[in-house]
């Protein structure tokens, strides 16, 4: 009878020890995979970081080029503006000269 209890001993044993091993097999592989995941989420990270780069990058040479269009737009406005006074001081010149004429 004792002998019979230590070979059920022995084999809850080698039960217990094969669930130990199968859990520290699914221990390992979720091991694995998280340090996959985490490896995905640094790169993630540093393609988020590039993009928010380059959208800086972008962002600057927008506002760059608008600053640039602003002032090409004031210096067009304001070579109309000397055009039209010039028309108009000429149409005025030739006004005048007609009557100086007459």
């Amino acid at each position: 009878e004792v002998e019979e209890r230590v070979q059920a001993t022995e084999l809850n044993l080698w039960g217990a020890q094969s669930e130990l091993l199968e859990a520290y097999g699914k221990l390992a592989a979720s091991a694995a995979e998280a340090l996959s995941l985490r490896k995905q989420l640094q790169a993630l990270q540093g393609q988020r970081a590039e993009a928010a780069r380059q959208l800086q990058h972008h962002l600057h040479f927008f506002h760059q080029v608008r600053e640039e269009n602003a002032v090409k737009s004031a210096i067009i406005k304001r070579h109309k503006a000397g055009a039209e006074k010039r028309e108009e001081l000429e149409s005025a010149l030739r006004l005048g000269g007609g009557q100086m004429a007459g």
